[in-house]
């Protein structure tokens, strides 16, 4: 173990042995206890193990020494529940999980009425935020509530195509916050308009009606740390039909980021299947003009394509399944609410509305 982990045992009590080498906040070369060799055994207990020892000492740094001592005993108390969980892995691998973010420092959040806060999980740290937020809330005072959105609008046109985009802009939101909307809006433009390029270059007008695209974001759910913004809309590439889009976008407001759907979940779980199970209930009772079971098993097979139109909400998490994907194009979009209830065991961010 590093120097830093192994004066970590000296400060929760933990008997400390000579031997250096090991990756556990213990010695492993004399772990007796089922809890010590599960630990010593997992390379992934044993990362988690490195990285709360750092987290510690991170938030140990310019604290008085009062603060210290009560630091280490919220410490102390973690490390008891945490053996309380015996050899189990997952038991295990929570209770770290739980106790390294407790231990993140302060992060800024933008809150539901539109100023920042300071957040920290443990009860020591959350003192030292408090005066900071105290400033914060004095300098929002008078914004009660959020300023509506304005929108942003982007058209274009061609000889044989017209396109146009609007979304929303957030008033006092930081400008990485609103760059991050134009971008994914952009990106969705872009890919739009490099399928209209060698149509453009055709010198003689294409048969049919003009290649066209449409596409509306709303800002919808909104927790601590994400914004969902769901855009929807319409385009035709030619053909008989065009298409209904889908593109919602799960902004991580800590980070100015969109979120790739596979971030709404624990690495370690296994969502897919859980989604796969509920939206195929979901579906079996519905009329989806004639699509077989194997449509509908392959449409929402345990695979991640299948679940990237995620879009979390007030009561639940709705699952999107476009045309063709379940059914025939005439039976339309599916759409599956999944409540939180039923998913809160999988999920790698708290999505309820605070």
């Amino acid at each position: 173990m590093s120097v830093k982990r192994y004066c970590t045992a000296a400060l929760l009590g933990i008997a400390l042995l000579p031997t250096l080498g090991a990756g556990a906040g213990f010695d492993c070369n004399r772990a007796s206890t089922p809890l010590e060799h599960t630990i010593c055994t997992d390379a992934g207990l044993d990362a988690l193990d490195a990285q709360l020892t750092e987290r510690y000492y991170a938030a140990r740094e310019g604290l008085a020494p009062t603060e210290r001592e009560a630091l280490l005993q919220t410490q102390r108390s973690w490390l008891a529940a945490r053996n309380r969980c015996g050899p189990d892995r997952d038991c295990l691998r929570e209770r770290y999980r739980q106790r390294i973010e407790e231990l993140a420092s302060p992060r800024a959040h933008i809150a539901h009425n539109g100023p920042y806060r300071l957040e920290a999980s443990d009860p020591v740290l959350a003192d030292r935020t408090e005066a900071a937020n105290q400033k914060i809330t004095e300098r929002f005072q008078s914004q009660l509530e959020a300023p509506a959105p304005s929108r942003a609008q982007i058209t274009r046109s061609g000889p044989h195509y017209q396109l146009e985009a609007s979304y929303p802009v957030f008033t006092g939101a930081p400008e990485a916050i609103n760059r991050a909307v134009r971008t994914f809006v952009q990106d969705q433009v872009n890919a739009f308009l490099a399928n209209t390029e060698e149509r453009q270059t055709d010198p003689e007008p294409p048969l049919g009606p003009a290649w066209s695209f449409a596409l509306e974001g709303e800002a919808g759910h909104r927790t601590k740390t994400l914004q969902v913004i769901a855009f929807e809309g319409y385009a035709y590439y030619g053909g008989a039909h065009g298409m209904p889009l889908f593109a919602p976008l799960l902004l991580d407001l800590s980070e100015a980021r969109a979120l790739d759907p596979t971030e709404l979940f624990r690495a370690d779980s296994d969502w897919l299947v859980r989604l796969a199970r509920l939206s195929r209930a979901a579906l079996a009772g519905r009329d989806l003009l004639g699509a077989d079971a194997d449509w509908v098993n392959q449409g929402t097979a345990p695979v991640a394509e299948n679940y990237q139109l995620l879009l979390p909400g007030p009561d639940g998490l709705t699952v999107i399944f476009p045309p063709y994907a379940v059914a025939a194009y005439a039976a339309g979009a599916q759409r599956v609410l999944i409540p939180y209830a039923e998913i809160d065991d999988l999920l790698a961010r708290p999505l309820r509305a605070h």
